[in-house]
């Protein structure tokens, strides 16, 4: 009985906890002028209280639209593939990860620049190597939130 009650408590303050996370007005309504015609939005918040919407739109596929809660539009991120994906980067990774397989890649657009996310599996072990435009590589581990909260939605 005890096991139940403890399972049954965790549940309902989970469910509690996962309804008090409301997206800001300020940030719908930032989204909803920049996004015109998105469909199947789904809201996630961030570890720093960030806000990132994943949702539909006709030509671009799913999208990630990255937001601070007061609404300030951070980036936006499209998956890429084939002549999209830039050879130099690929280049770059089979020179350091010869045995790597490349998953997915992702254009992330900032305000200011373009970076590529890569999620690759190496070895048995996923991780991503985030592109900079400056040149710098940097390695997302697995269980990073930029790994966690990325949605895959699939159409019935």
């Amino acid at each position: 009985m005890k096991p139940f009650l403890i399972v049954s408590i965790s549940i309902f303050l989970s469910f509690f906890q996962s309804c008090s996370q409301t997206v800001p007005k300020v940030t719908t309504e930032a989204f909803s002028k920049k996004f015109l015609g998105a469909k199947d939005v789904i809201w996630q918040v961030g570890p720093n209280k960030d806000w990132t919407a994943t949702f539909y739109m006709e030509k671009f596929n799913y999208i990630a639209a990255y937001y601070t809660s007061k609404g300030e539009f951070e980036a936006f991120e499209i998956e890429v593939n084939g002549e999209d994906i830039p050879k130099s980067l690929v280049q770059i990774i089979f020179l350091k990860y010869p045995s790597a397989t490349i998953y997915s890649v992702f254009e992330k657009n900032t305000l200011h620049d373009t970076e590529y996310i890569f999620e690759i599996i190496d070895k048995g072990n996923l991780f991503g190597l985030l592109f900079k435009e400056n040149g710098k590589i940097i390695i997302i581990p697995e269980d990073d939130y930029r790994f966690q909260t990325r949605v895959k939605i699939e159409n019935d």
